[in-house]
């Protein structure tokens, strides 16, 4: 299990993190997510002119090549990084419409999948026949729990 700190009050940065989820313990001005580390795992971090997001795995399942972070318990592998406001928003907005689809399954894919979502978002080809379409190459039985609006913005500052 891996265990995320995040601070209710910080001015400087803001971090949230989505995996397959164990508990959560409120503390003070920090809350504690617990994660099953046996699967991908997601870290979304905030900064005031600058978002980034880690999609990770434990480091039994995914190699060598460690890494730690601020406010996570112990040490993983890192599987995409993406950085910048464009990518950390079409990846978030990925996650928010696979989640109400699938009813967070989507955590129990392989670490394969995260690494094309994450290029498929990086390259601004994340709409929903593509992300759907890898969704289902990766587990055909995967059942879309309900019927969500897939959100696209249409501005040029995407």
């Amino acid at each position: 299990m891996i265990s995320v700190l995040i601070p209710s009050e910080d001015n400087y940065y803001h971090i949230f993190a989505e995996g397959v989820f164990v508990s959560k313990h409120r503390e003070n001005n920090q809350t504690e997510i617990t994660l099953d580390d046996n699967y991908p795992f997601i870290l979304y971090y905030h900064f005031p002119y600058h978002a980034r997001i880690y999609i990770c795995c434990g480091k039994e399942n995914c190699g060598k090549n460690l890494f730690s972070l601020y406010n996570v318990n112990k040490e993983f592998s890192i599987i995409s990084i993406l950085e910048g406001r464009r990518s950390f928003d079409r990846f978030k907005r990925v996650m928010d419409y696979l989640n109400q689809k699938t009813e967070g399954e989507v955590y129990k894919l392989p670490v394969s999948y995260f690494w094309q979502l994450a290029y498929l978002c990086k390259k601004g080809k994340n709409n929903s026949y593509n992300i759907e379409t890898l969704t289902k190459r990766y587990n055909y039985k995967i059942k879309y729990k309900k019927e969500v609006k897939w959100y696209q913005k249409n501005s040029s500052k995407d």
